[in-house]
């Protein structure tokens, strides 16, 4: 369980604990190599390492904490030390190996290989991170971002964020999770979903389970950054926020020039969402969705002799555009309507990056990965349609 959920958090975007404030500039190099020398001989390393452990013990007081050390032959076992055993794993790994520092109710990790003079803390935000940069300033060491693509991913969530909010509010419901609601769409499972950060316990399930039956809703959904450790019996599912990498627009993608695109009409629109979601979502449902995201929404369509074949949906936020909804008549399969529509809003939406979504287990995520789509994000999603059957 502990070892699913490190290995997820290690894709997650991350900070450095460093001994310096900032990245050394390249030109820099040579200063930085020269002064790196002082700080690993072994007796100021054990001193550097001392400092680590003293930090950790000292989050560790709010927060819940499993280790596990690697060898250098590849063995790994995770333990849930008490201070003094946590003090020794760190201050002590100044040989080989490594350790994984796991505060599971955190869904947060930070990481040391021996050796090294900094120490990685991945998918750790609000009070976690606050609390990591107090306790590593009491030790004389510094917190920075990473690399840039925590920039980019904290771009993709942030447009979504927005988006969300076109329809729904936010707010807080218990110490691991916040709920948010459209009240003019209550059916819709993504707009009515459980975010958490965090495990939630199980008695902040039973209570998201009774506020949604009190509401007479009759499904609940968790969605969150990295995998539950319980998922409470829901099925689970992973979606892939693909950013397209810069360069890629258009190149070797096969388009159909007999294509004309507009926005479609909200009576087009609806004929045709009613056409392709209504056997699975009902016709009512269907209707009224598409009549909700049209007024905020703006959408695309493709046509072909007149007909709409294949449309979607942009949002666009701070030079970020996400692509959703991207639907063809199955009549028309296999014509590049796809590409075609992808490559038009390409064009269009040429100054911004662009993003969209995709199942992780259905095969429209190989076609985008082929035009130059990169994973950037996933999220986590945990629904059951029948409440009486939650555990």
């Amino acid at each position: 369980m502990y070892a699913e959920l490190a290995e997820a958090l290690l894709n997650e975007p991350y900070h450095v604990i460093d001994i310096m404030p900032r990245r050394v500039p390249e030109e820099r190099a040579a200063a930085w190599f020269a002064s790196e020398r002082v700080f690993l001989r072994p007796d100021r390393l054990a001193g550097l390492y001392a400092s680590f452990a003293r930090m950790i013990v000292k989050v560790g007081c709010y927060y819940d904490t499993a280790v596990c050390a690697g060898g250098p032959d590849g063995s790994a076992d995770w333990m849930t030390p008490d201070p003094e055993e946590l003090y020794e794993k760190i201050s002590g790994l100044t040989g080989t190996g490594y350790l994984l520092i796991l505060f599971p109710g955190e869904h947060a990790l930070i990481t040391l290989n021996s050796g090294d003079p900094y120490m990685t803390a991945y998918h750790a935000g609000g009070e976690f991170l606050e609390t990591v940069r107090q306790t590593a300033s009491a030790e004389g060491l510094f917190l920075r971002p990473g690399d840039p693509d925590n920039e980019l991913r904290g771009r993709t969530r942030s447009a979504e964020e927005k988006l969300g909010r076109v329809f729904s509010e936010r707010r807080p419901f218990s110490e691991h999770l916040a709920r948010w609601s459209d009240e003019e769409l209550r059916d819709k499972y993504d707009h009515n979903a459980f975010e958490y950060r965090g495990q939630p316990t199980r008695e902040e399930f039973r209570r998201a389970v009774d506020h949604q039956k009190a509401r007479g809703d009759g499904f609940i959904k968790l969605e969150g950054d990295v995998p539950l450790q319980d998922a409470f019996g829901l099925e689970g599912s992973v979606t892939l926020t693909m950013v397209l990498s810069a360069g890629a627009a258009g190149r070797n993608w096969k388009t159909d020039p007999d294509l004309i695109f507009a926005r479609p009409s909200l009576d087009e629109l609806e004929c045709f969402e009613v056409k392709h979601y209504g056997p699975v979502y009902g016709e009512d449902f269907a209707r009224r969705n598409i009549r909700r995201e049209y007024e905020k929404l703006e959408y695309h369509g493709a046509y072909l002799d007149g007909m709409l074949v294949g449309a979607c949906y942009t949002f666009s936020a701070d030079g970020m555009t996400c692509i959703d909804g991207l639907t063809v008549d199955e009549s028309y399969r296999r014509r590049y309507i796809a590409t075609s529509l992808l490559a038009h809003l390409a064009e269009r939406y040429a100054d911004d990056t662009l993003f969209l979504h995709a199942d992780a287990d259905d095969t429209p995520k190989d076609m985008y990965l082929k035009m130059g789509f990169e994973t950037a994000d996933r999220l986590y999603e945990y629904l059951s349609t029948d409440l009486k059957s939650v555990n």
